[in-house]
C-alpha cells in the first residue's frame, strides 16, 4: 500500500463519536501518530543518534502535507504516553531541546508498525469514551511528558525498596481536642461531608448541568474556550497601530492556525470568528460578497474587549440555565 493511501484509509476508521468535539480532530491525532511511527521507524533504522523533535517534524510535514509543530506530538501523547519516549539533555522546561526516542529496539518497532496503528485507533477511542464531558483536547505540556519518562525510567531501573509497617499508637487524637461553635456550625453547612465528597457532588451537579443544555449551548461552550486565545492573535496582528485592517476569512483563518499552541481545525476557526464577530460587532465584521467573506478588523480595545467576552458568557449561561 503506498503512502498515500495508507493516510487516505485513516479517514475511514471506525470512531466513537463525542458529543463536543468532532471526528476530522481524533483522524488528524491518527495520521500524526502514523506519520511519527514511520519517520521514526527510518530514522532509527539508520542512525544510533536521536532525533529532536524540531527535526522530526521538518520531515513528518510533507507526509501529510502540512504544516505541523510539537502540539501534533502532544496530542498523540496525550491520548498514549506510552507512544514515544520524550528526553532532554538539560533542566527541563518547555523550551529545552527535546529529543523523541523509543521504547522498543528498533527491530522490534518496525515488525509491530502495524499493531501499532490498530492499537493506537483503540486507544483514541477508549479516550472519547472516557472524556465525554470536556470539550477541548487536555494536551500535557513537553515538561510534563518528559518529567513522567524519566520518573518511569528511575523507577524500573531502581530496586524497590521494602518498607516495614511503623507501629503507631491508636489513640484519636480528636477525642482531646475541642470544637468550638463555629466548626460545629461549619460542620452542620456542610452537611457531615468532607471536602472530597463536597468537591465531586459539585462535579456531578456541574456535570448534570452540562447534559441538560442543548447541542448549540454545548458546541458554544466549546467554542468560547478558544475565544481569547484567537482574540489575541487578531490583536497582535493588527499591530501597535491598532488602525482598521482587512483580511479574507480563509487567509485570517489558516494565519490563526499557525499561531495555535494547540491543533485546531479551520472550521473550528472560522466558527469562532463568526462568534466573535457576533459578540464583538464594533470592532470585528464579516461581510460576504461574490462567495468571498472578508474580515474587518477595527480598532481594539483590548482590555474592554475581553471583559465583553466574558460578560457575553454569563449572560449565555444565564438564559441557558433559565431554559
Amino acid at each position: 500500500m503506498s503512502q498515500q493511501a495508507a493516510f487516505s484509509s485513516i479517514d475511514h476508521v471506525s470512531l466513537e463519536s463525542h458529543p463536543f468535539m468532532k471526528r476530522y480532530v481524533f483522524i488528524e491525532i491518527i495520521k500524526y501518530h502514523h506519520a511519527i511511527d514511520m519517520i521514526l521507524s527510518l530514522h532509527y533504522s539508520s542512525h544510533t543518534s536521536l532525533i529532536t523533535a524540531h527535526a522530526l517534524f521538518e520531515r513528518v510535514a510533507p507526509l501529510i502535507q502540512k504544516r505541523t509543530k510539537i502540539s501534533a506530538l502532544q496530542s498523540v501523547l496525550m491520548v498514549d504516553p506510552n507512544c514515544y519516549k520524550l528526553v532532554s539533555p538539560t533542566n527541563v522546561t518547555d523550551y529545552s531541546p527535546c529529543y523523541v526516542a523509543l521504547f522498543d529496539p528498533i527491530n522490534q518497532f518496525n515488525q509491530s508498525l502495524e499493531s501499532r496503528k490498530l492499537r493506537f485507533i483503540s486507544s483514541i477511542n477508549n479516550w472519547i469514551t472516557t472524556h465525554q464531558e470536556i470539550g477541548y483536547l487536555k494536551i500535557p505540556s513537553i515538561t510534563q511528558i518528559i518529567e513522567k519518562h524519566s520518573a518511569n525510567t528511575s523507577k524500573s531501573s531502581s530496586p524497590s525498596k521494602v518498607l516495614k509497617p511503623r507501629l503507631t499508637l491508636k489513640n484519636d487524637s480528636s477525642k482531646f481536642q475541642f470544637k468550638s461553635r463555629d466548626e460545629k456550625t461549619q460542620s452542620s453547612k456542610s452537611n457531615g461531608l468532607s471536602l472530597l465528597e463536597r468537591i465531586k457532588l459539585k462535579e456531578q451537579q456541574s456535570k448534570q448541568q452540562k447534559q441538560q443544555e442543548t447541542p448549540e449551548a454545548q458546541r458554544e461552550d466549546y467554542l468560547q474556550g478558544k475565544l481569547e486565545s484567537i482574540y489575541n492573535i487578531i490583536y497582535q496582528i493588527n499591530g501597535e497601530q491598532n488602525k482598521p485592517t482587512s483580511f479574507t476569512l480563509t487567509g485570517l483563518t489558516q494565519i490563526v492556525k499557525d499561531s495555535l499552541h494547540y491543533p485546531t481545525h479551520e472550521e473550528d476557526i472560522q466558527e469562532c470568528l463568526e462568534l466573535l464577530a457576533k459578540r464583538l460587532n464594533h470592532a470585528i465584521i464579516i461581510t460576504t460578497r461574490g462567495g468571498l467573506s472578508v474580515v474587518k478588523v477595527m480598532k481594539l480595545d483590548r482590555e474592554g474587549d475581553l471583559e465583553s467576552l466574558k460578560s457575553n458568557k454569563t449572560v449565555h449561561a444565564f438564559y441557558t440555565a433559565c431554559k
